[in-house]
C-alpha cells in the first residue's frame, strides 16, 4: 500500500512506494557522506536564519540570570553563568537591548540559502584542500534548503491557525534514524532472457501502456545520483514520474529508499452507502458503532516481550563495548519490527472500514492526554495496571489510524469526519440521549441506562455517539458551504454591471 497519496488536479497525485535496499560498503560510506552534508546544509543555514532574523530586532529575549541579595550574578563551578528558573523547573527569559540590531537587516529566505550554498561549496575544504560539499549529491543540499524552509512556513502558518507547532529544530547525528532526500532518481533492471541488458527509467506511466513489457524485466535496483545502482527488492512497480527518493538508514542498520512518484489517475473503489463511528480505547483497539471489534496482532504483545528480554541484556552491556553495540541494534529491530506489525494492522483496518461504509466518523484521540497517571478514574489502580494501559494508549496509533482514514476516504470520495476528543460519548444513553455523569469516574465495560432501562456496551455506545455527532457536523459544514456559494452568488449578481442592450431593451 503507498504510504502516502495527496490530491492535486494540477500536479497529479502523490504516492511514495518504499523498498528496501542493500548498498554496498562502498555505497553505505557515500550515504552517510550525503546525510552527513544534508545535516550540515539544514543546521548552517537555520543558525544563518536565526541570526539573520535576530538582527532585525532591536530586543531580544535572553535567559534571566540569577542574582544573590546584593544583585551579584551567580556563577557555577565551571564559571558558567546560573540563570533563574521557576519553581517547576523551567528557565526565566528576559527582554533586554539586542547588540547586534541593524536597521538594515533583512531575514534570510529561501532564494538567499540557495544563493548562499554555491559560495559555502568553495569556502569548505577538508584536510587535502578538495571542497567536500561539492562531493555529497547536489539536489540533497536543495531538498535539505527546501525542508528548512517548509519546517519555517509551517511554523508561521501554525501561529497564524493558533496551532501549537514548534520552531525548527536542529538535526543531530544522534538521532537513531538518518535520512536524506535526493531528485534524478531512476529504477534499474536487467533483461530476465540474457540477464545481461540493463534497463534504467526515471517514470513508468500510469496506467501501464499495453506495448510496455514490464513482465520480461526483472527489476532489482535503484540509481541514486553520486552513488549509481543500489541493489534493491522491488515488490511493487511504482507507476508515474519519480519525482523525488529518500534514503533512510535505520538504528538497526536497515536501508531504505522511499520513491516519490506524481500520478494522473485515481485507481477505482468499489461504491459504498453505510454509515459508521468510531471509537478507540485500551480494552479493545477500536469498536464501530455496528459492534465489530477491532484488536491488534497477538503478534505485537509476543514482540514485545522479546523486547524486554533484548533490552535487559542490554543493561547488563559495557556501554560502549562492540557486544553493547551489537545487542544495541538487536533491540532496534524488534522495535521496527513492532512498528511493521502496527503499521500493516492499522493499513488493514483502514482500508476494510473505507471499502465498507460510505460515511466514516471516528474520534479524535491523544495518545498523550489519555495515559492513565493520575486520572480520576485511574488513580486507585496498582501501578502495573496503569503501566499496561499506558503502553495500550501507546500501542494504538490513534492519530495515525484517523490520519490513515482521512487521506484514504478522500481517494475513494468518501465523507470523513474527526469527532472532538471532548465530545461525552460513553456515558450518554444512544437511545434516548441521557447522561449519565457517574459513569465519567467509572471504566465499567457495560451500563444501563436510569432514564428507559437501555443496556449499553460502553464503547460500542460510544461508537453510536460518535457516528450522530460526526453526522452532525457533516451537516452543519454542508449548510456553512451552501451559505457561502448562495452569498458569493449573491454578491456577483449585485456587483455586476447591467449591459446596454439590456438597459435599451428596459426602456
Amino acid at each position: 500500500m503507498p504510504n502516502e497519496k495527496k490530491n492535486d488536479e494540477e500536479h497529479g497525485v502523490r504516492l511514495s512506494y518504499k523498498f528496501r535496499i542493500y548498498p554496498t560498503p562502498s555505497q553505505c560510506e557515500a550515504i552517510k557522506a550525503n546525510i552527513d552534508a544534508s545535516r550540515f546544509v539544514y543546521n548552517h543555514y537555520l543558525r544563518a536564519r536565526m541570526d539573520a532574523y535576530e538582527r532585525t530586532q532591536q530586543e531580544v529575549r535572553r535567559p534571566k540570570p540569577a542574582c544573590d541579595e546584593q544583585g551579584n550574578v551567580q556563577y557555577d563551578q565551571d564559571g558558567k553563568e546560573i540563570w533563574e528558573r521557576t519553581e517547576g523547573g523551567k528557565v526565566v527569559f528576559h527582554t533586554v537591548p539586542n547588540p547586534t540590531y541593524d536597521p538594515a537587516a533583512k531575514a534570510m529566505s529561501m532564494f538567499d540559502t540557495s544563493k548562499d550554498l554555491t559560495r559555502l561549496k568553495k569556502e569548505l575544504v577538508d584536510e587535502d584542500g578538495k571542497p567536500w560539499l561539492k562531493e555529497a549529491d547536489a539536489t540533497a543540499l536543495i531538498y535539505a534548503l527546501r525542508n528548512l524552509d517548509t519546517a519555517y512556513q509551517n511554523f508561521f502558518r501554525g501561529i497564524k491557525k493558533g496551532q501549537d507547532v514548534g520552531f525548527p529544530k536542529f538535526k543531530s547525528r544522534k538521532n537513531p534514524v538518518q535520512t536524506y532526500k535526493s531528485g534524478n532518481v531512476k529504477l534499474a533492471g536487467c533483461d530476465l532472457d540474457d540477464g545481461k541488458a540493463e534497463a534504467a527509467v526515471a517514470e513508468i506511466p500510469s496506467p501501464i501502456p499495453a506495448d510496455w513489457d514490464l513482465a520480461g524485466i526483472s527489476w532489482n535496483g535503484i540509481v541514486l545520483p553520486k552513488i549509481g545502482k543500489v541493489r534493491a527488492r522491488i515488490h511493487r512497480i511504482p507507476e508515474g514520474k519519480f519525482v523525488s527518493c529518500t534514503v533512510e538508514r535505520k538504528a538497526s542498520g536497515a536501508y531504505y529508499a522511499s520513491i516519490n512518484v506524481k500520478e494522473r489517475e485515481l485507481p477505482a473503489y468499489p461504491a459504498a452507502t453505510g454509515e459508521v463511528g468510531i471509537t478507540f480505547g485500551a480494552s479493545h483497539w477500536a469498536v464501530t458503532s455496528d459492534g465489530q471489534v477491532m484488536d491488534l496482532p497477538e503478534r505485537i504483545g509476543r514482540l514485545q516481550r522479546r523486547l524486554a528480554i533484548a533490552q535487559r541484556d542490554l543493561a547488563r552491556k559495557e556501554p560502549g563495548s562492540q557486544n553493547y553495540l551489537k545487542q544495541k541494534r538487536k533491540v532496534a529491530r524488534v522495535n521496527e519490527r513492532i512498528a511493521d506489525v502496527r503499521k500493516a494492522a492499522t493499513h488493514n483496518a483502514t482500508r476494510e472500514l473505507v471499502n465498507g461504509y460510505g460515511t466514516i466518523a471516528a474520534r479524535q484521540m491523544n495518545s498523550k492526554d489519555m495515559q492513565q497517571h493520575g486520572s480520576a478514574a485511574t488513580k486507585d489502580l496498582p501501578r502495573k495496571v496503569k503501566k499496561m494501559l499506558n503502553r495500550k494508549m501507546i500501542d494504538g496509533n490513534f492519530a495515525e489510524f484517523n490520519r490513515q482514514l482521512a487521506y484514504k476516504s478522500a481517494w475513494a470520495n468518501r465523507s470523513f469526519v474527526e469527532v472532538p476528543g471532548d465530545t461525552p460519548t460513553a456515558q450518554v444513553c444512544s437511545r434516548c440521549g441521557h447522561e449519565e455523569l457517574v459513569l465519567a469516574r467509572d471504566l465499567r465495560p457495560a451500563w444501563t441506562c436510569s432514564e428507559c432501562g437501555a443496556k449499553h456496551d460502553r464503547k460500542a455506545n460510544g461508537a453510536q455517539n460518535v457516528l450522530e455527532a460526526g453526522k452532525d457536523i457533516l451537516a452543519k459544514q454542508e449548510r456553512s458551504f451552501v451559505t457561502k456559494a448562495k452569498k458569493s452568488r449573491e454578491k456577483k449578481r449585485a456587483t455586476k454591471p447591467i449591459s446596454t442592450a439590456r438597459e435599451g431593451a428596459s426602456r
